[in-house]
């Protein structure tokens, strides 16, 4: 099958004030669950790159990272999404993405947004689009009491933190999809925190590569990775899909009824 050289130039890349997010931390590769979470790249000479993670939420709707989106509108190269795992017996050819769309401004204060949509040049047969949490979700959570003990599944393509021994601390590469869980750290009314220091927690995180791909609650996307630490070692930050400002980008593309 094609494999998918992940990309972390910040050529093509817009970084935010706290750190690009990248790859899933504390997790295992999901192997045919997540099947609707891929893999957003583009070609360049004669190569594919795989850049951000993302999720498929209609037949040619592919929700992602503004930033991701906003990086590659402008780059003037073709871009694509893939949905396979390397470890898959029948690789599916990448589809092409026929348009991108971006809502992103790089603040971490509550009128931050991180949010994109590439549209598919045709339906990703095959693959069941995930659900979308309803508007206001986490603050029920929250208002139950219930967000305190919660766990949230985190999917995405992106490196798995640092390796270390023999040499100076190095990322694994990434282009496998991953998952792992992480406990909540903190909300607002844009972004949801979540904890992702393995070694205290005993649960994972994103890192390099898993901007764009999402935080599950229940099955449903309650956010999609945003950004943390340099070190993918402490917090994640992920912009929440439950909101008003998310949800009238998204009615755009989605029935959100």
């Amino acid at each position: 099958m094609k494999q998918f050289l992940l990309t972390l130039s910040l050529a093509l890349g817009a970084v935010l004030a706290a750190g690009p997010a990248g790859a899933i931390t504390g997790g295992e590769p999901t192997g045919a669950a997540h099947g609707n979470v891929g893999l957003l790249g583009f070609d360049r000479d004669g190569a594919s790159r795989g850049f951000c993670s993302g999720t498929l939420i209609a037949p040619t709707i592919f929700l992602t990272a503004g930033h991701c989106t906003a990086a590659l509108a402008p780059a003037g190269v073709p871009v694509w999404v893939s949905f396979d795992v390397p470890d898959d017996e029948v690789a599916s050819l990448p589809i092409a993405v026929a348009s991108l769309h971006t809502a992103f401004s790089p603040d971490f204060g509550v009128n931050g947004v991180d949010i994109g949509v590439a549209v598919l040049a045709s339906s990703a047969s095959g693959i069941q689009p995930a659900e979308l949490a309803p508007l206001g979700y986490l603050d029920e959570l929250d208002a139950a009491r219930e967000l305190r003990a919660a766990l949230f599944t985190s999917v995405g393509y992106g490196r798995c933190g640092r390796e270390t021994g023999g040499g100076p601390p190095a990322f694994c590469a990434g282009g496998v999809r991953r998952m792992a869980t992480s406990p909540f750290m903190a909300i607002n009314d844009t972004w949801l925190r979540l904890f992702a220091n393995e070694t205290v927690t005993g649960e994972g995180g994103t890192c390099f590569g898993d901007s764009g791909g999402p935080q599950l609650h229940d099955g449903l996307i309650v956010s999609i990775t945003t950004g943390g630490d340099g070190a993918c070692r402490a917090h994640n930050v992920n912009f929440r899909v439950d909101t008003p400002a998310a949800q009238a980008f998204l009615a755009d593309f989605v029935d959100l009824d």
